[in-house]
């Protein structure tokens, strides 16, 4: 059969690499949960302490503003003062917003795909599973950063713009490295975790549940451990090696420099967060394996 128009025209438009592939789920996710009004007011909610740290900063490095308001500004002087300390506590508060967001944006993830059979689509297109999972889990990772590292960062920059003392950044480059650690000490568990209780359950409600169950229920035992046991016998603060948010609590303060809640020593704790990550990713290796798609 003669063809007698050619109206085929090639793609022109720009392919991109295999390396960048987790790119698309990671902004389709993001744009997804942006679309949300109620989720952006629990984001802005979640941002309102960096706001009025910004007025402190800003009150700090002009405490002539108070004589307007008929304050003394030496009376305030201590109140308002700037130290790592305090940039370990706005950490540390963020921390709540950082468990409300990893649930918010994380308990769905996996499960929806399960839920719609999406996932087997997902693994026959050509995308890797570690694609994949990077993919989700750059959803979360981006709010994660945008409620904790990201405002504490921008307050380091916000003191040397209100002060006019750019050496601040440059003198303070242990500090910044103290926040981005402690961030990610935070962030990254929370993520792997929230990804692997999504990975195994088709309902957001149900790995919102396993979620608090798995944090806050050990917790609870090790509280009640440490009460009843004998110090004569063990140190009771070893329990504590069995739940998240008491190691988080521990090495929160060890990074920053302070003194930590517990007597057993840092290094014990980094061991069972790794261990803790490690469990997450053989997870998740397992359950997007049994969905696999042979290509």
């Amino acid at each position: 059969m003669p063809v007698y128009r050619q109206t085929y025209s090639h793609y022109e438009g720009s392919y991109l690499p295999r390396s960048l592939a987790w790119t698309l789920i990671a902004r389709r996710g993001i744009l997804h949960a942006w679309r949300k009004k109620w989720f952006r007011f629990v984001l802005i909610a979640c941002l309102f302490p960096f706001l009025v740290m910004v007025m402190r900063f800003y009150l700090a490095a002009n405490l002539d503003v108070l004589n307007y308001f008929g304050f003394d500004p030496g009376s305030v002087r201590d109140i308002l003062d700037i130290d790592i300390t305090f940039y370990y506590r706005f950490l540390i508060m963020q921390s709540f917003a950082c468990f409300i967001m990893v649930i918010l944006t994380g308990s769905d993830l996996i499960a929806s795909d399960r839920r719609t059979k999406a996932l087997t689509l997902y693994l026959s297109k050509p995308i890797t599973r570690l694609d994949y999972l990077f993919g989700k889990a750059s959803i979360a990772l981006f709010f994660l950063y945008l409620v904790q590292m990201i405002p504490c960062l921008t307050l380091v920059f916000l003191y040397a713009f209100f002060n006019e003392d750019w050496g601040y950044i440059t003198g303070n480059i242990q500090l910044i490295f103290r926040i981005i650690l402690l961030s990610h000490i935070y962030i990254v568990p929370l993520t792997a975790l929230i990804l692997a209780i999504s990975s195994m359950t088709r309902s957001r409600v149900t790995a919102t549940v396993m979620f608090c169950v798995v944090f806050f229920v050990p917790e609870t035992f090790v509280n009640i451990l440490r009460a009843l046991m004998d110090e004569s016998w063990m140190n009771p603060d070893y329990f504590t090696l069995f739940s998240l948010g008491r190691i988080l609590e521990q090495l929160s303060p060890i990074i920053f420099k302070q003194e930590a809640p517990f007597d057993v020593h840092w290094i014990w704790y980094a061991l069972v967060l790794s261990v803790i990550v490690g469990l997450c990713g053989l997870i998740l290796n397992k359950q997007i394996r049994a969905v696999d798609v042979v290509k």
